[in-house]
């Protein structure tokens, strides 16, 4: 099975990176073809194995968030400019994306990519599911 997994902000500081290489790799494990579209991310900071999953870092990793998390307590209007801005390039590369591969399934941990990306569940025949992210 073939499974696109978004995660817009896979370097952002706390669980995100942490708990998307985990879910990604376990996913794999289990004989899934994923492809995690992502920001930046870096597995070998959570993971000791090699990643059995693809990573797509869209536009070569150039939406970095590490540099917004830092700024978060001194410009926090900073710190949303660069999530929004993330959360919506990520949209515009996936679909992108999408539109030139084929995939069975795609899992997020966010109802506002299901909601954008939902759009293609019926033109590429796709089952789009949405997962709600919880604490580990």
């Amino acid at each position: 099975m073939k499974i696109f997994f978004i995660q817009p902000t896979g370097d952002k500081m706390g669980h995100y990176g942490i708990y998307t290489t985990h879910v990604c790799q376990e996913i794999a494990k289990l004989g899934a073809n994923l492809t995690l579209f992502t920001n930046k991310i870096y597995p070998e900071k959570y993971i000791e194995e090699k990643p059995l999953f693809n990573i797509v870092e869209f536009k070569k990793g150039k939406y970095a968030f590490e540099k917004f998390d830092r700024l978060k307590k001194k410009l926090p209007f900073l710190y949303l400019y660069g999530y929004l801005r993330n959360s919506f390039a990520a949209i515009r590369e996936a679909i992108k994306y999408l539109k030139k591969n084929d995939f069975d399934t795609f899992l997020t941990f966010s109802q506002h990519y299901e909601n954008l990306l939902k759009q293609f569940e019926n033109s590429k025949n796709c089952n789009f599911e949405y997962r709600k992210q919880s604490a580990i």
